[in-house]
């Protein structure tokens, strides 16, 4: 959440946050040392923290972490020890709302469940789900001016960005969840509402009752679990350069293509295609500008003779028109995508990832 907040305007103009992290480890059996390193802008690690951790030590506090919280368990494949376990916690539910909390998460995994590499490993993966109940429904939607109590503070508009929902509230989230063996956590949060978000092996977080809920759960999973980079750019975000040019970004889904010949997912690569792999990008972009262009130029064109006073056969005029042109480029625009169909099942170099037009990733994607 840190590194994502140093790339936003106002760290980059100074404002400083404090962000709270767990950080997890294996009970050591003798004494250790703990080493906190970060990134910079080229990925060099550079050195943060370091402490002696002592299992011993009479200083580490030995509390109980049973809270009385409701524990469920639907899935149950054996020894933590040897699965892979998920843990689903309860955000924004409030008291009468246990029921919900149970069968959202039944949903959530029935939806895991459906999908690769999931589904393969079904066998070997458990849920457990913890229900600890908020004063209040929903979450933060700051933007609305709308604002919950509820047990993790979780809130709209991270980063100023709208659909962007994150947890600060991290040592508290971490302590639930321990209720528990986990290896993957997920926040379920009882709202309607579009949106969620994630960060990299931490947790994710997505409401769960909108339409798209388990499609933003399975995004944001691969994000936290599998510590993959969004695959699109054409979209609103609050990073500025997130990836800087001429570094390989460490995310094993994208690349800047710095080594052509030396593609990360080089073995997957379907036979015979290029790279990068051309699929029209460059002229669908051109004309989405000329059709925002046009559209901007005949709404002026519209209001000034509506202010002039025409009359209803000059305004459908106007309008018949604009409508001809947009569809036209909209014509124009699927002729291209036709022509490259052939790629929608294959493994290429495809620009457009990660917020950069340039940066590339190993299916296709489409410009919005």
């Amino acid at each position: 959440m840190f590194a994502e907040y140093k790339t936003t305007i106002p760290a980059i103009g100074g404002v400083q946050r404090v962000f709270q992290r767990s950080i997890r480890i294996p009970e050591p059996r003798g004494p250790i040392l703990l080493v906190i390193e970060s990134r910079d802008r080229m990925n060099l690690l550079h050195h943060v923290f370091s402490k002696s951790i002592d299992p011993a030590d009479y200083h580490i506090v030995r509390e109980t972490v049973a809270a009385g919280d409701w524990i469920y368990e639907p899935v149950l494949a054996g020894d933590p020890q040897r699965t892979l376990d998920f843990v689903f916690v309860a955000e924004g539910y409030t008291a009468g709302a246990r029921e919900k909390f149970k069968a959202d998460v039944d949903r959530m995994t029935e939806a895991l469940f459906e999908t690769e590499p999931y589904s393969r490993a079904r066998s070997r993966i458990s849920i457990r789900a913890v229900y600890r109940p908020s004063h209040e429904k929903g979450m933060d939607e700051p933007r609305q001016k709308t604002y919950k109590k509820t047990v993790l503070d979780a809130g709209f508009n991270a980063f100023d960005l709208d659909r962007y929902m994150l947890i600060e509230q991290n040592h508290r989230m971490h302590e639930i969840a321990a209720q528990v063996p986990y290896d993957v956590l997920v926040v379920l949060v009882d709202s309607a509402r579009y949106g969620g978000g994630s960060i990299a092996f931490d947790y994710c977080v997505t409401t769960v009752d909108n339409g798209r809920s388990t499609e933003v759960f399975l995004h944001e999973l691969g994000h936290s679990f599998g510590g993959l980079a969004d695959e699109y750019y054409a979209s609103e975000v609050s990073y500025n350069e997130f990836y800087p040019k001429g570094v390989e970004p460490l995310e094993p889904n994208i690349t800047a293509l710095l080594d052509p010949s030396n593609v990360k997912w080089k073995h997957l690569l379907s036979p015979g295609i290029s790279v990068p792999t051309e699929y029209g990008k460059d002229a669908i972009e051109s004309l989405q500008a000329e059709r925002d262009a046009r559209r901007t130029a005949a709404a002026g064109e519209l209001a000034s003779a509506r202010e002039k006073g025409a009359d209803a056969d000059a305004i459908k005029y106007i309008q018949d028109k604009a409508a001809a042109a947009d569809g036209e480029i909209q014509t124009k625009i699927q002729e291209i995508r036709t022509r490259y169909a052939s790629l929608a099942d294959k493994v290429g170099v495809f620009e457009g990832a990660g917020y950069s037009a340039r940066v590339c990733t190993a299916r296709r994607s489409t410009a919005s």
